[in-house]
């Protein structure tokens, strides 16, 4: 009995054949000539004239070097070479129909599938943790993998081999094939400890530059970058101390639990004002607007579930 999964494998890899030399159309009039056993059975099957079947088939004949099929008292009758190939090649050609007829929606609640998303910790806690809610409702099989932010030149590889879906945080220049959209802009602000001694409900610029400042560091993706703290310099509100933590989150307890200020996104202030009893000062010096971006593949700007998946972020983002 005939392996039927190799069969045709070994029929067509042999040293005087090779696929990339077979046009599929040829296959497909051969499963045709092998399901109709009739040339003219064949082309109404495919929708072509006779002669065209029988030139096919000639091509076929020459391609393979066996007649295929050939002549008998009930039409045409497959050759051995022809009754190894006809199963499997069915099977492919069916396996083929399915790959290329797959469903182009993606299905949110039947979905299994794992994102990859690069980003700060200030934006896994801003938009990723409310997104993991979403999740959970909407898409119960879909999970996210957030990772810390990757120096640009190894971000943008990353999402072109697949390693990253998407990355958030500020990218000012993108090389080609990378896609950018603006998902939140916000502005800078400064806290302080409810309670502070020195600090009642307001900030001036005199204060900026007499009280102890936290920074936050590495600045990345929304937190006062060294051109903004340039801008303080410039406006006669640079502080007259900083300490420096890797970590905002670990930041912003810091801060409720001494007489640091600290500039940070306001977003991110809002978020822990209460929980943490904070005071939210406007800055008395103005700071640009700093937006937070995502960025993709092009290779992914077509995915279904990307498409779905950048939606949940635009409406998280909102």
């Amino acid at each position: 009995m005939v392996d039927s999964t190799s069969a045709l494998d070994q029929a067509l890899e042999s040293d005087d054949l090779e696929l990339e030399s077979i046009n599929v159309n040829l296959l497909l009039a051969l499963n045709a000539l092998l399901r109709e056993r009739s040339v003219t059975g064949a082309g109404r099957m495919l929708g072509l004239s006779q002669s065209s079947m029988s030139h096919a088939l000639a091509q076929l004949r020459s391609l393979f070097d066996d007649p295929l099929l050939v002549r008998s008292h009930r039409g045409m009758a497959p050759t051995p070479r022809a009754e190894q190939i006809e199963t499997p090649l069915r099977r492919a050609l069916k396996e083929l129909q399915k790959a290329i007829q797959l469903p182009s929606r993606f299905d949110p609640m039947e979905a299994r599938k794992r994102f990859d998303i690069a980003s700060d910790e200030v934006q896994q806690v801003v938009l990723l943790s409310p997104l993991l809610q979403v999740l959970r409702d909407r898409a119960p099989g879909v999970s996210l993998d957030a990772t810390a932010p990757m120096d640009a030149r190894a971000t943008y590889p990353a999402l072109r081999e697949g390693a990253l879906d998407f990355a958030i945080g500020r990218f000012d220049t993108i090389p080609p094939g990378i896609y950018r959209e603006t998902l939140s802009t916000d502005r800078v602000v400064f806290v302080a400890r409810k309670g502070h001694p020195r600090i009642k409900g307001r900030l001036s610029k005199k204060q900026l530059r007499e009280e102890s400042q936290l920074i936050p560091t590495p600045v990345t993706g929304g937190q006062i970058t060294a051109h903004n703290r340039a801008r303080q310099e410039q406006q006669g509100g640079a502080p007259s101390a900083t300490s420096m933590t890797p970590h905002v989150l670990a930041a912003l307890l810091i801060v409720a639990q001494s007489d640091h200020i600290m500039g940070i996104v306001e977003s991110v202030a809002r978020l822990y004002e209460e929980l943490l009893g904070l005071v939210v000062l406007k800055s008395p010096i103005p700071f640009p607007a700093i937006d937070t971006h995502v960025i993709w593949h092009e290779r992914t700007h077509h995915s279904p579930a990307h498409r779905w998946l950048l939606e949940r972020l635009r409406e998280t983002a909102s």
